[in-house]
C-alpha cells in the first residue's frame, strides 16, 4: 500500500504545479522580464569593474548601462510603479523605488560629466552600483511579494504587457536618438 500511494502522489503534484504555472505565466513573465533586465545591469557594471584599466571598453559598456537604465527604469515607472502608486498597500514602496530611481540617474547623469579614467569615477560608479545592487535586492523580494500579494493575476499580465510594449518603445526611441 505505502509503494501505491507514493506513486500517486508524484503525479498528483506534477499535475498541480503544471496547472499553477499555466494559470499564472504572465504573473511569472512580469518577474522574469524584471530579473532579466537585473542580471543584465549587473553584468554590465561587471563588465565595467573588470575592466578598470582599458578606457575604451570601459566608456562603451558605460554607455551601454545608461542606455539599459533609461530603457528598463522609464518602462518600469510607468509599467508597475505607477500601478503600485494608486493602490494604498504599495504607495509607499512604489514612492520608495522611483526615488532610488532618481539617485541612480542623477549618479549617472554625474558619472557621464566626468572623465572616466579620473579616480573619482571609479569612487562614484561604485556608489553606483552599490544603489543599484540595493534596488535590485528590494525590487526582487519586498517589491515582487506585495505585488504577488496585493495584485491580481489579471493586473499582473498587463504590467507585464506594458513593460514589454513600452521597454520597446523605449529601445526604438534610443536607437532613433543616437542617429
Amino acid at each position: 500500500m505505502a509503494t501505491k500511494k507514493s506513486r500517486r502522489n508524484p503525479n498528483t503534484r506534477r499535475m498541480k504545479k503544471s496547472t499553477k504555472s499555466n494559470r499564472g505565466f504572465k504573473q511569472i513573465a512580469l518577474f522574469t522580464i524584471l530579473r532579466d533586465d537585473n542580471k543584465k545591469l549587473k553584468d554590465i557594471m561587471d563588465n565595467i569593474l573588470n575592466n578598470s584599466d582599458d578606457s575604451e571598453i570601459m566608456s562603451e559598456s558605460f554607455i551601454q548601462l545608461k542606455e539599459e537604465l533609461k530603457i528598463h527604469s522609464r518602462a518600469e515607472e510607468a509599467s508597475v510603479y505607477q500601478p503600485m502608486k494608486a493602490n494604498d498597500d504599495t504607495r509607499f514602496l512604489s514612492i520608495h523605488a522611483h526615488e532610488e530611481n532618481a539617485l541612480v540617474d542623477h549618479l549617472i547623469a554625474e558619472l557621464g560629466n566626468m572623465n572616466i579614467d579620473d579616480e573619482l569615477w571609479m569612487a562614484k560608479f561604485l556608489i553606483l552600483k552599490q544603489e543599484i545592487e540595493q534596488h535590485i535586492e528590494h525590487e526582487e523580494s519586498e517589491i515582487f511579494n506585495k505585488l504577488k500579494n496585493d495584485f491580481s493575476i489579471e493586473e499582473l499580465d498587463m504590467m507585464a504587457e506594458n513593460m514589454i510594449t513600452l521597454k520597446k518603445e523605449e529601445m526604438e526611441n534610443t536607437f532613433i536618438d543616437s542617429i
